[in-house]
């Protein structure tokens, strides 16, 4: 990499370094030009008398011409979209070109404007020692590109070294060589950072290309993520269906007349079926929100109706419990999914009573000008503050140590936190440890105050099946054969099941057929 790069084809890695090397020449220009600048002027001072005035404007004007026409390269470089396989060979002959005529330059100040017979001592330091100084700084910056401080440093020494071996002057000798140690010195630390320089470049590139690699492999596993997520999201209804069934089955099971130590058995097995099918519903329900499957149907929803039911189906179970669970709702409607809504809700509101041992739970529906505010607090085990960011992280149970399967895989506040997204707002917790949690949501309230009545059946609502004919409509086999059974179990005076909308079509015409 020492050599001028003459090549514009080089090996990918190689490339890259040598790319990376123009690159920090260029990064460096502004500082030198400050500097070559502010050295110029010192110098055209130190050495201005009336006799050479005319040449050092001239000579200033020269090194005002060069330094714009570096920064303009500077600003051109740095303005051009670079491929990163692209050879910047003829950017790095542009800087050294111009480096060279600049190196020229300074090589014309002792063989024009320094006069060894008569100019005093102090005059010839300042001419060569300026020169040096800026030979030095260089040998720092351009390590990057050795061919960038040689393009400088040989015209620059050169004249002033050669003027001094020449002239019989005492000490020139002395001072050429002194000059000559410093750029022996200056190339054996261009030696020492060019390595350095190059190794460093090689570790980022080598850390770039872990970076990128780590990348792909990120997007490899988000894809095959996906991937799962949209097959088992597409074959949610089928992979549900079996286990359906089969708690059907065992719900018929249990009422048969059997030994009782068969129906202890069945007990068991039914307890397992519905754990069972608990466990299944949230691996499903979970993945259908990552392959983004369900819709949102926002409505006007009445949040009073809506909590009223979520405290009746809840009642029973908080009731075992010794808990009491209360409601106290602002009788106004809101714009949401009512379906996603009383998912989050029932979720939430599970979680409370489960871990609340004793005291209370409120649910409230709160207006503050244009929302409203749902919150869910009980008197529970709460939870500690270094907990509470990991509560809506996947399979995240803190109060399962023994990964009881019976309380879950710990994906409810999970489901709940993508749910809360789908419906454009976040769940919020604030929780002491050992007094209880509060969970809330925020939802917009809607425009008009008109009282709107929940689309799902009242729980209060009793409904007696056993004078009725019902017809099952369900593509899985064991469904329509298990349901019909369960619900004349239940007192229903007729079921028939059928797979498709022409089968239906067929019973109903036939049972027609017989009432004619």
């Amino acid at each position: 990499m020492s050599a001028i790069h003459l090549m514009t084809a080089k090996p990918a890695n190689e490339q890259k370094i040598y790319n990376a090397q123009i690159e920090i020449i260029y990064q460096t220009i502004p500082i030198h030009l400050f500097t070559s600048g502010s050295v110029s002027l010192l110098v055209a001072w130190a050495v201005w008398s009336q006799e050479n005035s005319l040449g050092l404007t001239l000579w200033l004007i020269a090194g005002a011409i060069s330094i714009g026409l570096r920064y303009w390269s500077y600003r051109a470089f740095n303005m051009t979209q670079h491929e990163p396989l692209q050879p910047l060979t003829k950017w790095a002959w542009l800087a050294l070109l111009q480096l060279l005529v600049y190196g020229f330059m300074w090589g014309m100040m002792p063989v024009f404007f320094v006069d060894l017979a008569k100019d005093d001592t102090a005059k010839i330091i300042v001419a060569y020692f300026f020169t040096a100084f800026i030979m030095i700084g260089q040998a720092v910056t351009y390590s990057s590109y050795k061919p960038m401080w040689f393009a400088y440093a040989l015209p620059a020494t050169g004249s002033m070294i050669t003027m001094l071996l020449l002239h019989d002057a005492a000490d020139s000798n002395l001072w050429a060589l002194y000059l000559l140690m410093l750029v022996l010195f200056c190339i054996s630390s261009l030696q020492k950072n060019h390595r350095s320089i190059v190794e460093v470049i090689k570790l980022k590139l080598e850390y770039a290309d872990l970076m990128q690699q780590l990348q792909q492999e990120k997007e490899k596993a988000d894809r095959a993520n996906q991937s799962k997520s949209t097959f088992l999201a597409s074959a949610s209804h089928d992979l549900r269906q079996p286990v359906h069934a089969m708690n059907l089955f065992i719900e018929m099971l249990k009422k048969k007349t059997l030994p009782s130590d068969a129906t202890l058995l069945i007990d068991r097995i039914a307890v397992s079926a519905t754990s069972l099918q608990g466990l299944f519903n949230s691996l499903l329900d979970i993945s259908s929100l990552d392959a983004g499957t369900i819709e949102v149907n926002n409505k006007a929803t009445n949040i009073a109706t809506l909590i009223a039911d979520l405290i009746a189906l809840n009642t029973p179970e908080a009731e075992k419990k010794g808990l009491q669970l209360r409601a106290d709702t602002d009788d106004v409607n809101i714009i949401t999914d009512p379906v996603l809504l009383l998912r989050i809700l029932s979720n939430l509101l599970t979680n409370a009573i489960n871990h609340t041992d004793q005291g209370s739970i409120a649910v409230k529906a709160k207006t503050t000008d244009q929302w409203v505010t749902i919150s869910i607090t009980d008197t529970g085990k709460g939870i500690a503050a270094k907990n509470i960011t990991h509560i809506f992280d996947e399979f995240s149970q803190l109060h399962n140590p023994e990964r009881d399967r019976n309380k879950g895989l710990g994906l409810g506040l999970a489901i709940c936190k993508r749910l809360a997204q789908l419906l454009e707002t976040d769940i919020t917790v604030s929780s002491q440890e050992g007094q209880g949690s509060t969970f809330s949501i925020k939802l917009s309230l809607a425009n008009n105050t008109e009282k709107i009545a929940y689309d799902d059946a009242s729980v209060d609502e009793e409904f007696w099946i056993g004078n009725v004919s019902i017809m099952i409509v369900d593509d899985e086999k064991d469904i329509r054969e298990a349901m019909p059974m369960l619900l004349e179990s239940w007192g229903c005076q007729q079921a028939i099941a059928v797979s498709d909308i022409k089968e239906a079509e067929n019973a109903i015409n036939g049972a027609l057929s017989q009432t004619c």
